[in-house]
């Protein structure tokens, strides 16, 4: 603990910030919610299996060279350019299996990881700052893992420690498109990651706390530091079981958070495919069925209310399809609270502006000043919970009337 000049105890590495990134246990004790970060969630950073509609296995991709991709976001063009991590595995050879070095690109493993990282640095006091500024996070990897199975998704402790590994090695670059594009980020996932291991008194044969300590790339650090991000369902993000389906939903979430009006969203299957880094199969055919499969998933989780298709033909063949999707009243309202906690956020800072902090800075806050803020925030993300829970009743109603 170290103190301000007025006596006032400060924890070690609180900011406001970090506090309004936070989802109080309280009126949330189900852990519905998680934030997403802009361009950095829908950039298409993952690499799925590569498909083979012949016998329908998945077979993932062994490109060692680094893949390079465009997506657009809020309407600017941009190009994401990811390497592959080194990392040594059991490799088969014809003498049986041996350590050896693979490149490994990120993928649904390592998103579904991630997403876990991030739900956990929302809860209360996780994210501290070191004297940089730069945003860490401790925690277990015991703890990821019955997060994992908490939400359906089982892995052990040394997959999920590769998976780890993965995120903090390969490496992203985003760059706007165009004459003299600026990078928006070049890092990895996690720039730092360390393991430790503590162990019961001299006894080296029985460890005791498993600690993990790793920091967040710049442009999600700055965009706490900014406010910049929004308020998502975690229950509807981890219930969708396609990957694409995943960026699909925070796509939807980040369209709504600048809506004047409820319109519907319009894409393309081909821009889907090209903006989340789908794979295709080797029929084109299979590939729109696929993306239409991704689109209605939505619907079956109760995201989107209903979903027009319009298919584009070229000639007699299909070559691409048009999706209308309708959002749902309880994913509006979703959208609607998370605007109220984004602009309660912003109101939050700007108070602290008026109180003489510099800005752009994280704003370092006592004790009892944290308290206070987590307080002011609570009514909303009671009502945000309330919101959540007719998101999951509406939900439920639905599935017993289709089936």
């Amino acid at each position: 603990m170290k103190q301000d000049g007025s006596g006032d105890q400060l924890e070690a590495g609180t900011a406001l910030q970090l506090v309004l990134f936070e989802f109080d246990p309280d009126p949330d004790p189900n852990r519905r919610r998680t934030n997403t970060v802009g361009i950095y969630d829908i950039a298409p950073r993952w690499v799925f299996p590569s498909y083979k509609s012949e016998n329908g296995e998945r077979v993932e991709s062994r490109n060692d060279t680094p893949i390079q991709r465009d997506f657009e976001f809020h309407g600017k063009d941009y190009k994401l350019t990811l390497k592959p991590a080194f990392i040594q595995r059991k490799v088969r050879e014809d003498q049986g299996a041996d350590e050896g070095w693979v490149n490994v690109f990120p993928g649904e493993r390592e998103q579904i990881v991630e997403e876990v990282i991030r739900r956990l640095a929302t809860e209360r006091g996780r994210l501290t700052l070191d004297r940089q500024d730069r945003v860490i996070l401790r925690f277990s990897l015991y703890e990821v893992q019955k997060e994992l199975e908490r939400v359906n998704h089982t892995l052990n402790i040394t997959e999920i420690k590769e998976a780890l590994t993965i995120l903090h090695q390969s490496f992203i670059e985003i760059r706007r498109k165009g004459k003299g594009g600026s990078a928006e980020l070049s890092s990895t996932a996690f720039p730092t990651l360390a393991f430790r291991t503590r162990f019961q008194g001299d006894d080296e044969d029985r460890p005791s706390v498993n600690e993990t300590q790793l920091q967040f790339n710049p442009l999600v650090a700055d965009s706490i530091r900014s406010m910049n991000f929004r308020m998502i369902s975690y229950r509807w993000l981890m219930g969708l079981k396609n990957p694409v389906s995943r960026w699909l939903y925070k796509r939807l979430v980040l369209r709504y958070e600048s809506a004047s009006a409820p319109t519907p969203t319009v894409m393309r299957a081909s821009a889907i495919i090209r903006d989340s880094g789908m794979n295709e199969y080797s029929r084109p055919r299979d590939t729109l069925r696929a993306v239409r499969d991704t689109v209605m998933a939505l619907k079956s989780a109760g995201i989107v209310e209903s979903v027009e298709v319009e298919q584009v033909k070229e000639g007699r063949r299909l070559s691409d399809e048009i999706y209308t999707m309708f959002p749902s009243s309880t994913f509006l309202r979703e959208v609607e609270t998370a605007l109220q906690i984004a602009s309660h956020n912003a109101q939050e800072l700007t108070k602290a502006a008026a109180a003489g902090a510099e800005a752009g800075d994280f704003l370092r806050l006592g004790g009892a000043e944290a308290a206070t803020a987590r307080r002011r925030r609570r009514t909303l993300l009671t009502d945000a919970t309330a919101s959540e829970t007719a998101a999951s009743g509406a939900a439920v109603a639905e599935a017993e009337e289709n089936s």
